[in-house]
């Protein structure tokens, strides 16, 4: 008699849901709606605070570096249209590459 009602039971029960309850597929809009529309909205505020947040810091650090960028024009008293005026680096280092160049053969030349 005791296997009957074990059998019954798990004929009974109701599979779990995505909120951890019984209650049949979330499909079923009649008896899910306010439930999954309140985990939607606790999710989406979440999501807000997540992206409050990460703004923040992101205004945060692009405060810190404009604030590097400026202490190290002072040290170098360059002001920022003279930094403008500065070519790129990558530029540089092909111009650097090649004067070595030219140096190299002007030593192998005079050795």
């Amino acid at each position: 008699m005791s296997s009957h009602r074990n059998t019954s039971a798990a004929n009974n029960a109701q599979p779990i849901t995505a909120n951890g309850v019984g209650g049949g597929a979330l499909s079923q809009s009649s008896q899910d709606g306010p439930p999954t529309r309140s985990r939607n909205a606790r999710a989406q505020a979440r999501h807000r605070a997540k992206r409050k947040a990460y703004i923040e810091q992101a205004r945060l650090s692009l405060f810190a570096l404009e604030e590097t960028v400026t202490k190290l024009q002072h040290m170098l008293q360059i002001t920022p249209e003279q930094a403008a005026q500065l070519p790129p680096l990558s530029q540089r280092v092909r111009e650097l590459e090649v004067e070595v160049k030219r140096l190299r053969a002007e030593n192998d030349r005079l050795r």
